[in-house]
């Protein structure tokens, strides 16, 4: 039997949380060794703060611990109903649309890729952004559904404040603006160009100015109703050069 595509899903971000939670646990074990070390001095001058510091470091243990064991174990069963799902536009409940977004992927994913690019042979991880038919998935620790109709407009928006060197996959719709953030500007770039074989590119030509996204992200967030005439007039734009093309 085909295994569903939320089941894969969920089990492939569940692995990759048991991972982290790994990673954690040896850090911070690594830590207490490191800071066992640097410390044994004071501790043979000072026993009370010998004594202080294990106290501390028994409960920091026993909460590491703890959150291990219970990552692993909420970690254990995929996700089969939907519930991992964010929801942001409630059309339905997380079964009927874990329901849908199986169907759609039945049927042909449409786009599927990592925010971040790989050597052939290395297994991915991270983030991903996936396309059915329906709905944008942006796939993290749980999974963001976008239904398509939701959607204004979808680009790379390279540079970030703070990080000259990072872009953002920025995604405008009717409620609020998400991101998922990358720090390979080819690799994003070429993925939201492809992007705009299924999701049109209603701003074409603007897009390549550097500051273009920055402005229209203001704009969205200080006047929306000036985004939103915006927004109508280059859809119109769009439509008409679409229909001139054919």
């Amino acid at each position: 039997m085909i295994e569903k595509f939320l089941v894969k899903e969920s089990k492939r971000i569940h692995k990759a949380t048991r991972r982290r939670l790994r990673i954690c646990t040896l850090l911070f074990v690594c830590f207490m060794v490191l800071l066992y070390v640097l410390l044994q001095d004071e501790f043979a001058r000072n026993p009370s703060f010998k004594n202080t510091i294990y106290s501390i470091g028994i409960v920091l243990i026993v909460i590491v611990v703890c959150a291990d064991v219970i990552g692993t174990i909420r970690t254990r069963k995929a996700d089969a109903q939907g519930e991992n799902l964010i929801l942001p536009y409630q059309d339905g409940s997380k079964q009927e649309i874990a329901e849908k977004i199986n169907q759609d992927a039945a049927n042909g994913l449409l786009f599927e890729e990592y925010i971040y690019e790989f050597p052939e042979g290395k297994k991915p991880y991270g983030e991903k952004i996936v396309l059915t038919s329906s709905y944008l998935l942006l796939c993290s620790t749980k999974i963001t559904v976008i239904p398509r109709d939701k959607i204004y407009w979808t680009c790379a928006q390279v540079g970030y404040k703070g990080g000259p060197y990072r872009v953002r996959f920025l995604v405008f719709t009717v409620k609020k603006v998400f991101e998922v953030i990358g720090v390979d500007i080819e690799h994003v770039e070429a993925l939201a160009n492809q992007l705009y074989e299924y999701l049109p590119n209603i701003f074409a030509g603007y897009d390549d100015d550097f500051n273009f996204s920055y402005q229209l992200e203001e704009l969205y967030t200080k006047d929306h109703y000036e985004f939103m005439r915006l927004y109508e007039a280059m859809q119109q734009r769009y439509e008409t050069q679409e229909k001139d093309a054919v």
